[in-house]
């Protein structure tokens, strides 16, 4: 049985497998593109690709068949109502954040029990959620601050993820 890894990088999406004790690029796709993540759903075995693709911003895909074929979703937005409020300001470089998706840094199927169900972790600091594959996302928020940014902690199995909420201005 052959071993294999996915390797999502800025020249596209790589599959380097092990056969005979001997690494190899087995296939690659999207090759051009900058790839920030490739996730795997084992509940329904779906493959996800996230793009930074500048000036066009960023992108995801789904494949349903391991990789021979991939269909664009939804990439996360970040609702209106914070768009048009005034931006962070960060404290360390002190210049706006602004309210707009840079980057998908992490990708996480729900639980078992949640079908359909992912997280995505986005910079500027924001947690989205899908309950329908990917095919649209919401802004995770917290009713005590219109301004959030959180961090999700990874720690074991997806029932135990930690999502931490920092709401702009208060203690932590």
């Amino acid at each position: 049985m052959s071993q294999q890894i996915l390797a999502a990088t800025r020249k596209g999406l790589f599959t380097i497998a092990q056969d005979h004790g001997q690494w190899t690029i087995r296939d690659a796709a999207f090759l051009g593109d900058n790839l920030s993540l490739v996730g795997y759903d084992s509940r329904d075995s779906a493959l996800y690709a996230a793009f930074s693709h500048g000036h066009f911003g960023i992108k995801l895909q789904r494949s349903d068949d391991g990789g021979k074929n991939w269909q664009e979703i939804a990439a996360p937005a970040y609702p209106a109502d914070i768009v048009e409020s005034p931006p962070l300001v960060d404290d360390f470089r002190k210049v706006p954040i602004p309210w707009s998706v840079q980057l998908i840094w992490a990708l996480e199927p729900g639980g078992s029990d949640q079908p359909g169900t992912l997280w995505l972790g986005t910079i500027p600091g924001g947690l989205f959620r899908s309950d329908n594959r990917g095919e649209s996302w919401e802004l995770e928020r917290n009713r005590e601050c219109s301004t959030v940014g959180v961090w999700v902690c990874h720690c074991g199995p997806p029932e135990q993820q930690r999502t931490c909420l920092d709401c702009a201005g208060r203690q932590r």
